[in-house]
């Protein structure tokens, strides 16, 4: 809301007798300054790289070896990390709740540049929520001032005492002004919220992008949060005083009372034809898509069958990225699934962050008609990282995020009870939740208390996740279509594996067509918002789909085949506005083997990792660290291959879709 918290102010004065101008300060200056800076070469004094690696949650004491030093100016790095983390450097005492760097992935290096307070005796103390090793480097030390600051003396006019003011002559002569009627302004009372800390990092802004055109976010120049990043929720979950019964939702933007984000989809964005992203503002918003004929020995590379767009005048004929289409001031999305099993998700670049057991609230409206498990249905995802077209629990699309939680708005009712009666009874519910932990997935215990009426695409259900509330991790609210009376639906208790992430809109099918009608389905969202502090935003940038004719009429292929020899792919108008915490190459495959590819940008150095468990013979999604020093502005490319080092028989190659460069915190908040 505010770019800084202090701000010039302009004044009209009237001179005084002889040019004169009076200053008068309501406080007293007193004393000199307790402390200046002393600079000193760059000096090393912590390399952990010589003792010991960090383990989990250690903490580390440093000696600055300044006596009387009062702070430190130190440059801290962390390197050889084996997890997403952060690192916090305090004076000692009790660990206070904030960090001074975040990593995202492992075997990463990263530093930050900080003005640190020492104890009496020269130590401050560093934390690793992670196991890594942690360097710090000496650049300067405060120490206190016991001599007065000289003062320089400027010949000026001497001037005159009134009261407590005084008169200072500018040897202007007087002057006759006007008489000015000036109306009394009412103003509006000002309700200012709570500012987020910046971070202690510097940025330099690099390359100018161009501003929002469909997405209401406050403005705010506010860079990254220092609440730590953490994978690791709390213990304790604090209880709200909110009763779990009928609320009325809020008339705020997206119904929330305190917007970080919120999308209205007022009108279509034009994206360059690089963008998967459809009618939505591809600066705001990721779209991936992934289908099940995905077999590169039968001739498939995520194959995505022509869909019926509804809702928006006359039916239309489309196909990616067309099948995201905003009308009406909602963003229609249209899936034709092929009898197989196809995900097409979006994404706002904007984390959400419930850090410290905050309560927090994602929102949505969305047409909520699903048939049941065997159709189409709207899911809600949140994931550590933006890896594309992140999913859950379909046979054959294991797109699972490194840590995620989610839910799919499926579950079948009759009246306002859970039951297992009849797909087309005119409710639907929440059928189940689900968390992956270091790429596993799992059912998480869940109660369902109700349902909501079936929505339209001209009356959406508007739908609340409430975490860390009366007791329960995560609850999920839900209206009947066109209401603002909202009521539990489902909640759980289960420890989620993350506290800040991206959340996911997604049109999930399971051959809908099997026992229902729902094959080729159009569903509707508007209103996609969260709350809490305006952390950043990630900058991405597609690989176009590849776009080739299938093997059958009516559908494109999205992917492309990859196999030893190496593919190169091309990202263009790669730029940012300050420097990246991160930076990676995220994309599904489709393993027929437990084979990771590997990846390398501009040329750089081959990166992979190692074989992230879980199933073949389905798609897969992943973000894999690469060195921010390969990326450049402008074109990049990006090349891939699979197999090269395998020693033993395997299906010989892959397929690779819904290719990304993403630089992670690249650029802050609009």
């Amino acid at each position: 809301m505010f770019k800084k918290l202090l701000a010039p102010v302009i004044a009209v004065i009237s001179f005084g007798v002889g040019g004169a101008i009076a200053f008068h300060s309501t406080t007293t200056a007193t004393g000199q300054p307790t402390s200046g800076l002393v600079s000193v070469s760059p000096t090393r004094i912590l390399d952990t790289r010589t003792t010991a690696k960090l383990g989990t949650s250690s903490a580390v004491t440093v000696k600055s070896g300044i006596a009387g030093a009062t702070a430190v100016a130190v440059n801290i790095t962390i390197t050889d990390n084996d997890a997403a983390g952060f690192v916090t450097a305090w004076a000692g005492g009790a660990r206070p709740d904030t960090s001074i760097i975040n990593t995202f992935g492992s075997n990463q290096t990263l530093a930050n540049y900080a003005i640190l307070p020492v104890a009496t005796d020269g130590t401050f103390m560093l934390y690793s929520s992670q196991p890594a090793n942690l360097i710090v480097d000496l650049m300067g030390y405060f120490t206190a001032i016991t001599s007065p600051i000289p003062t320089t003396t400027v010949a000026s006019a001497a001037p005159t005492t009134v009261g407590s003011q005084s008169q200072v002559p500018l040897g202007i002569p007087p002057l006759t002004l006007p008489a000015i009627s000036v109306p009394a302004i009412t103003l509006p009372p000002l309700t200012v919220p709570p500012l987020t800390p910046p971070s202690s990092s510097t940025t330099t802004p690099r390359t100018t992008v161009p501003p929002a055109t469909t997405t209401t976010v406050p403005a705010s120049t506010v860079p990254a949060s220092t609440v730590p990043a953490s994978t690791v929720p709390a213990s304790t979950v604090p209880v709200s005083t909110v009763p779990p019964s009928t609320t009325v939702a809020s008339s705020s933007a997206c119904g929330l009372v305190n917007a970080a984000f919120c999308e209205t989809f007022d009108s279509p964005t034009a994206n360059g034809s690089d963008s998967r992203s459809g009618d939505l503002n591809g600066l705001f918003w990721g779209v991936s898509r992934v289908n099940t004929a995905f077999n590169f020995t039968q001739g498939q590379a995520n194959d995505w069958g022509d869909s019926t767009l509804l809702g928006c005048g006359a039916a239309q004929t489309v196909n990616a990225p067309s099948d995201a289409h905003i009308c009406n001031g909602t963003v229609h999305e249209s899936v034709a699934d092929g009898h197989g099993q196809s995900t097409l998700a979006m994404y706002p670049k904007q984390p959400f962050d419930i850090a410290g057991s905050r309560a927090g609230t994602a929102v949505f409206d969305v047409s909520a008609d699903s048939e049941g498990e065997h159709a189409a249905w709207p899911e809600f995802w949140w994931t550590d990282q933006p890896v594309p077209a992140a999913h859950g629990h379909l046979a054959a699309n294991d797109t699972y995020a490194r840590n995620s939680f989610g839910f799919s708005i499926d579950g079948q009712c009759t009246g306002d009870v859970p039951s297992q009666v009849g797909a087309h009874e005119p409710y639907v519910g929440i059928a189940a939740m689900h968390i992956t932990t270091n790429y596993v997935l799992s059912d998480v215990a869940m109660t369902q208390v109700g349902c909501v009426l079936k929505g339209s695409l001209t009356s959406l259900n508007h739908f609340e996740v409430r975490f860390n509330i009366n007791g329960h991790t995560a609850e999920v609210w839900g209206s009947d279509p066109g209401g603002s009376h909202l009521h539990m639906i489902a909640y759980t208790a289960a420890v989620l594996p993350l506290t800040r992430g991206v959340i996911w809109m997604e049109d999930v099918h399971y051959n809908a067509d099997k026992f229902d009608t729902q094959a080729d389905h159009t569903f509707a969202w508007d209103n996609v918002g969260f709350d809490g502090p305006k952390l950043y935003r990630d900058l991405t940038f597609d690989v176009p789909d590849a776009h080739t004719a299938c093997t059958t009429t009516g559908c494109q292929q999205l992917g492309r085949y990859v196999y030893q020899t190496p593919v190169p792919m091309t990202v263009h108008g790669v730029n940012w506005q300050q420097m990246p915490t991160a930076s990676y190459v995220a994309f599904t495959w489709s393993p027929l083997d437990p084979l990771m590819p590997d990846v390398r940008v501009n040329g750089g150095a081959w990166q992979t990792l190692p074989w992230i468990g879980g199933p073949t013979y389905t798609n897969r999604t992943v973000a894999i660290p690469i060195a921010f020093a390969d990326v450049k502005t402008g074109d990049n490319v990006i090349e891939f291959r699979y197999g090269v080092n395998q020693t033993t028989a395997f299906n010989g190659g892959t397929v690779v879709s819904n290719v990304n460069l993403i630089l992670i915190a690249a650029t802050p908040v609009p």
